[in-house]
C-alpha cells in the first residue's frame, strides 16, 4: 500500500509504503488524518477475503507507529471503508465484519478491539459510507 501526502499545489511532501510479513499485497480502504498530527489507514489483504485487515496508525510523517489486526472468520468478508477518532483518542471503524454491518472500536495504543455487528444486505449503506470517507477526505485537505 502506498501513501503519498500533497502540498496545496500537488506536489509531493512524503511517500510512505506498507507492507505485511506474509505473502499478501495490502490494499488502502479509507485514511483519515489524527488528532497528533498522523494517519489513520485501514487497509485489507488484497485478493483474499479470509485472512485478516491491518489497521495502520502512522506519525506525521507517514511512518508507522503501531498495527493492530483484526482477525476473520469463515472466509468472510471483513473490511473498514470510514473512520473517526473520537474524544478520548479511540478509533471506530465502519464498515463489514465477517459478513455484516459493524463498527469496530480500537483503543488509541492499538491493544484491543471490540465489535458490534447486525444485519447483512448492507450494499447501500457501504455506499454511503463510501461517500462519508471521501466527503472526509476531501474537507481535509481545504
Amino acid at each position: 500500500m502506498w501513501l503519498i501526502k500533497i502540498d496545496e499545489n500537488g506536489d509531493e511532501e512524503w511517500s510512505q509504503t506498507y507492507s505485511n510479513p506474509g505473502e499478501y499485497y495490502i490494499k488502502g480502504r479509507c485514511v483519515t488524518p489524527t488528532d497528533d498530527g498522523g494517519y489513520f489507514l485501514v487497509a485489507h489483504k488484497y485478493e483474499d477475503i479470509s485472512v485478516p485487515n491491518d489497521i495502520i496508525k502512522t506519525d506525521a510523517n507517514g511512518v508507522e507507529q503501531w498495527r493492530h489486526t483484526v482477525p476473520v472468520s469463515n472466509n468472510s468478508y471483513t473490511g473498514g471503508i470510514w473512520v473517526h477518532q473520537n474524544a478520548q483518542g479511540d478509533y471506530t471503524i465502519a464498515g463489514r465484519y465477517n459478513n455484516k454491518f459493524a463498527l469496530i472500536t480500537i483503543d488509541a495504543s492499538s491493544h484491543s478491539h471490540s465489535t458490534v455487528t447486525w444485519g447483512a444486505g448492507i450494499t447501500m449503506i457501504i455506499l454511503v459510507m463510501q461517500i462519508l470517507c471521501l466527503m472526509e477526505v476531501i474537507s481535509s485537505l481545504e
